[in-house]
């Protein structure tokens, strides 16, 4: 019998081994590496829900982009919500961890972290549950929402379905046409200035430009345009029935090559200036520190004296004759 002890012992090591190993998913089964869960199309994702409750964002598939139905209808950035689309129509993971789960608490899947759910262009629904991340670095504990099976997913691909309303909303705040801006004229604090393009048929880039009765070489004209109108946000707006309107201390006004000027009017809220379109629904928030550089920016062009031209070269002296 004693002849056999060390062979018992080394059986009972092996059984209880692979029993812990069996009890913490070592030989789970695995999946092959970016393996698409839905495979879908993602021109076929009409909505898209992203949370859970009050804060959940929804997202509608339109004509021209997508629309935003909660928790406002901010407008949003297309692009951004077709990433979205994107990303959980080709969404991979990288193995299975547990097929049947007796607890999905013990995977944060019972009160999930995060939750993405898509409507389909034939009514049906894709939904990924996303839970705690796992031990190895990087990745998280995840699942459909019409199956238990526990999945490990990337952090990298969880993160491009995992957006909130600032991500996906358009942060433009002066929406224009362009190289159809013929004139723009901006009040702030008081003082007014006009920039108008010289030869509106060009682009803003290639026409010289007036500033009062002041000319402007092309990329100093534009580049005042520049300044101002790709100025962005970095917050949600307010609703534009939210701000108190009484003497705004900011207007533009845009006139273009087509239709009625746009008129924007701003209105100063401490360190920000709450800018909305006359008739748009939002303010936007910017930096009033903005819309003081593009002031300071304009009387620098227009106390800027003109460049001085070089003076020509002295002519060459004649050689004295016969030499």
């Amino acid at each position: 019998m004693k002849k056999f002890l060390p062979t018992l012992i080394l059986l009972a090591v092996l059984i209880g081994g692979y029993a812990y190993a069996k009890s913490e998913n070592f030989f789970k089964e695995e999946v092959k590496t970016d393996q698409e869960l839905f495979a879908v199309k993602s021109a076929d994702v009409k909505e898209l829900k992203l949370g859970t409750g009050a804060n959940a964002v929804q997202l509608k598939r339109t004509a021209g982009g997508w629309e935003m139905t909660a928790p406002e209808t901010y407008p949003v950035e297309s692009y951004a919500a077709d990433a979205v689309a994107e990303s959980l129509a080709t969404l991979t993971v990288k193995g299975i961890v547990d097929e049947a789960p007796a607890n999905l608490g013990e995977f944060g899947l019972d009160q999930p972290l995060q939750q993405v759910e898509a409507v389909l262009a034939d009514g049906s629904k894709k939904t990924v549950l996303i839970g705690n991340p796992l031990p190895v670095a990087g990745t998280t504990y995840m699942k459909t929402g019409d199956a238990n099976t526990v999945y490990e997913a990337d952090d990298t691909k969880l993160t491009n379905i995992s957006k909130t309303a600032e991500d996906l909303l358009d942060k433009s705040v002066f929406k224009v046409e362009y190289d159809k801006v013929t004139a723009l004229t901006l009040e702030w604090k008081g003082e007014t200035w006009t920039l108008a393009k010289s030869d509106p048929a060009k682009k803003a880039y290639e026409s010289a430009w007036k500033l009062g009765d002041k000319e402007l070489k092309p990329e100093e004209g534009s580049g005042v345009l520049d300044q101002l109108i790709f100025l962005s946000t970095d917050r949600l707006p307010k609703k534009r029935s939210e701000v108190d309107w009484t003497a705004p201390e900011l207007k533009v006004t845009v006139t273009q090559t087509e239709g009625t000027p746009l008129v924007y009017e701003g209105k100063i809220d401490n360190q920000l200036v709450r800018v909305a379109k006359t008739d748009g629904a939002f303010a936007f928030a910017l930096s009033a520190s903005d819309m003081d550089a593009v002031a300071t920016r304009i009387k620098e062009l227009l106390t800027a004296k003109p460049a001085e031209a070089s003076p020509a070269p002295a002519s060459a002296s004649p050689s004295p004759s016969g030499q």
